[in-house]
């Protein structure tokens, strides 16, 4: 074309109509996500699904209102789908997207109520939708929710306009209760599944830690009614996942109880409870060889993947030494006709050969991630089920809503008596004893293929989070489920030891971490001097070799304060009875080398557990003096101390607990510095 052609057709185009300009001004995908044409809109979303994690604000507003046409649900569906991965990665990442995002909540709820008012008119016969007509409506409708989840997790302004609006609270809750009851067809159902757990998440999600929330709704005239469809729901739905959101939902809603009166009316808070815990002991199971099975399935085809990946880079590699090189023209003739009187002799194998490698690579990778992604799926109701039972197990807590007053003792005692309710139903419905039993079959090498160290990341993550998550509720257990009036009939000697065991089959630093947290309790808890009384030197010698191993500085910390107690307990009748002058000078001598390098590193933590142990070892003036001596323990201590309150000053990043903690370590190990000088002189 040449430049008058080219000048006249800028000038046919400045001459087009008004309307036609004003859709295509702009960036091009603003101009395809409002153009008139619905499948060029809907192939404009269906673009940015897998680019939204990052979208300007012109092409974000374009979305929603994509979201918001009601013309046309595919779209609507295609457009919830951008916004949902758009929350899911710039929420995290960052605050400025809090604003632009916080009157979403309001948006997905009039999107949701639309979508409600047609399934509720096609299942009651006043309006007649197709099939594909219904499945959009479900699609989208979870989809929605899926939105709503991001916000209420990780948005907290779009949950302080949530709780300044009674209205709206009302809203959600409705929406939620019905979304449960949702009458669908067997076409449908999988994704009527999706939506119930997408929901029920939602619920856990708001009423987790958050009372002002439960005591808006609790005053609502529907709450009673919507307390029994939740109930409901629980024992009819076939969505373990789903169960388990409602269950964490309702113990939110029963904690509440505990501090606010309530009246239950038909409802019996006691057998929901042990229907609840009867599901979390149900889910609470790891079947060995079938997970076994499994794991070496996903190991095999991420071999597979890797090895057909490697080749692909091998053959580019090979391919683009090939392009580099520089051959005269007559060697490339030659080579070019000798290559075809080879395709002339062999046809096939010389054509397809790079395209079956290909397509096999391609294989490959959908195998290996489909697989991950289900077996992923299928471990997410036990990831849940031990999370709600940490947060059961967990016992007593401090309130901070009591006073002095008589309504106020009233609710102490009402919540005492509840909690002590929850713990006996614990014991009652055998819940511990399936924690004791699921971490037995969770830290051990079921897998094959050379163990855990050959598995992707993604296994081991998983797996180290499943062992992280019941290492806390042994330990929550053990802790809690300890008095005069209930206790949980376990063998504590036989449990520390098989945690000493299991130690060596930990996938990931959390888990380890996590076990030394839990045995940290356990040697606390009151079951704590029986194990005590049968330490022997082994034990002592384990921790130690552990020490020396880790590279967790939280691990290193539970591990020196598990040696502080072991041998401060040989002071007491039944504590340790092995702390010999040898024991106690190799202990504190690695105490003493710990904290120094800590000193170095400029690690707090450690610092402030080797004094704090230091101190309560040798704040008996009759444990081992010569050790104490010999060991300079108290130049240590006068050389560290001061290191240790400048490391607390530049810990800019630790919790203002951490930082309260340790300022009050390097308090008393100035006053220890000052007594043991005078103990001297």
């Amino acid at each position: 074309m040449g430049k008058n052609a080219k000048r006249k057709h800028r000038r046919k185009q400045d001459k087009k109509p008004e309307d036609e300009r004003v859709v295509h001004e702009g960036p091009s995908i603003v101009a395809k996500l409002r153009h008139n044409d619905a499948k060029l809109r809907h192939a404009a979303l269906a673009a940015l699904v897998h680019t939204s994690s990052t979208m300007h604000p012109s092409i974000l507003q374009a979305v929603r209102d994509q979201l918001m046409d009601r013309s046309h649900t595919e779209c609507a569906s295609m457009a919830a789908a951008c916004l949902s991965n758009f929350l899911a990665f710039s929420l995290e990442k960052d605050d400025a997207y809090h604003v632009l995002t916080a009157g979403w909540v309001l948006l997905l709820v009039e999107r949701l109520r639309d979508c409600y008012q047609q399934i509720e008119s096609s299942n009651s016969g006043t309006t007649v939708l197709s099939s594909t007509q219904l499945y959009l409506l479900w699609e989208l409708a979870e989809r929605c929710w899926t939105c709503l989840v991001h916000l209420v997790e990780n948005n907290p302004l779009a949950m302080e306009r949530l709780l300044r609006s009674a209205s709206l609270q009302q809203d959600v809750m409705q929406l939620l209760v019905s979304s449960l009851h949702l009458k669908c067809s067997a076409d449908h159902q999988t994704l009527a599944d999706a939506l119930h757990i997408t929901a029920s998440r939602c619920l856990h999600s708001m009423w987790d830690d958050n009372g002002e929330l439960i005591a808006a709704w609790a005053v609502t005239p529907t709450v009673q009614q919507s307390l029994e469809l939740l109930i409901s729901f629980l024992r009819d739905t076939a969505s373990t996942t789903a169960r388990l959101h409602v269950i964490g939902a309702w113990f939110s809603f029963w904690s509440w109880t505990q501090l606010h009166p309530y009246q239950w009316g038909t409802i019996q808070p006691s057998t929901v409870l042990h229907d609840c815990l009867t599901i979390l002991r149900q889910t609470l199971v790891w079947d060995a060889p079938a997970r076994a099975v499994q794991i070496s399935h996903l190991l095999a085809l991420f071999q597979t993947f890797q090895k057909e990946e490697a080749d692909e880079v091998l053959e580019k590699q090979i391919v683009s030494e090939q392009q580099k090189k520089k051959e005269p023209a007559k060697l490339i003739a030659r080579r070019l006709k000798e290559k075809r009187k080879q395709d002339e002799s062999h046809p096939k194998a010389s054509t397809t050969e790079t395209s079956i490698d290909s397509v096999m690579q391609e294989e490959a990778s959908m195998d290996w991630e489909s697989a991950l992604d289900h077996w992923l799926s299928s471990i997410r109701p036990l990831q849940l089920a031990l999370e709600i039972t940490a947060n059961l197990s967990v016992g007593g807590s401090p309130l901070n809503e009591v006073g002095d007053d008589d309504d106020d003792e009233l609710m102490v005692e009402s919540h005492l008596h509840g909690n002590a309710q929850l713990l006996q139903l614990l014991l009652d419905t055998g819940v511990p004893d399936c924690i004791v039993d699921l971490m037995r079959q969770l830290y051990q090498p079921i897998w094959g293929f050379g163990g855990l160290l050959d598995a992707p990341a993604a296994i081991r993550g998983a797996i180290g989070d499943l062992q992280s998550k019941v290492a806390v509720c042994v330990g929550h257990c053990v802790t809690s489920l300890q008095d005069s009036h209930r206790s949980w009939n376990v063998d504590a000697v036989a449990l520390w030891h098989h945690l000493t065991q299991v130690s060596r089959a930990a996938a990931d630093e959390n888990a380890t971490e996590s076990l030394f947290a839990s045995m940290v309790m356990t040697l606390q808890s009151a079951k704590g001097n029986v194990i005590l009384q049968s330490f022997e030197l082994k034990d002592v010698e384990f921790l130690l070799d552990q020490l020396k191993q880790t590279k967790s500085t939280v691990a290193a910390r539970d591990l020196i304060c598990m040696l502080g107690i072991i041998l401060c307990s040989s002071f007491e009748r039944d504590g340790f009875r092995y702390h010999t002058s040898e024991v106690n000078e190799t202990v504190a001598k690695t105490l003493v080398d710990m904290g120094a390098n800590a000193a170095e590193r400029q690690c707090a933590i450690i610092m402030s557990e080797t004094f704090r142990v230091l101190m309560d070892v040798y704040g008996n003036d009759d444990c081992f003096p010569q050790n104490f001596d010999s060991l300079n323990v108290l130049g240590y201590f006068q050389k560290y101390v001061p290191a240790f309150k400048q490391c607390i000053h530049m810990s800019r990043d630790a919790s203002p607990d951490d930082i309260m903690q340790w300022k009050e370590t390097a308090s008393n190990a100035s006053r220890f510095i000052q007594y043991k000088k005078g103990y001297g002189n």
